[in-house]
């Protein structure tokens, strides 16, 4: 369980923003060391026809190349390459017609769509495409992930 994540649905009604979820990463440089560069896993969200769902996100070959560079934070970080992580989606329970479409932000960054068809596997992973490094909250080592619903 990652004690510093924060994740919520939000309640879909026709004048609310697009339904999604976010996963806010308290001290990312901190939960890496702690889970030695292994994926950090969210704790459970029910998000739109999917119902619940964990999202993993996983740093990529150039912080596990790092890993012992993660006490310089940030500016370590930055210069490690060109940010090859990934965010996996791992659904919780049959997966069968479950197909679902987003955008993923990485900080303000957006990316996608994305279409996720879970009826072969209940995990699915997105490419984050860009340097995740670079996206952390100003003057923080926090990192903001959101995945944000189309119809």
């Amino acid at each position: 369980a990652l004690a510093a994540a924060r994740a919520a649905a939000a309640p879909p009604s026709p004048s609310a923003e697009p339904e999604g979820a976010e996963w806010f990463i308290q001290n990312i440089f901190r939960q890496l060391k702690r889970n030695r560069g292994d994926a950090l896993v969210s704790s459970s969200v029910r998000l739109g026809v999917c119902g619940d769902i964990r999202l993993h996100f996983v740093p990529g070959q150039d912080w596990f190349a790092g890993l012992q560079a993660i006490g310089r934070g940030r500016q370590a970080c930055e210069k490690r390459g060109r940010g090859d992580g990934l965010l996996r989606l791992e659904l919780d329970g049959s997966g069968e017609g479950v197909v679902l479409k987003f955008y993923l932000f990485v900080g303000t960054a957006k990316r996608g769509p994305f279409v996720c068809d879970f009826s072969d596997t209940p995990i699915q992973e997105v490419p984050l495409g860009v340097h995740w490094c670079e996206h952390l909250e100003a003057n923080s080592m926090n990192l903001l992930l959101r995945l944000e619903l189309v119809d």
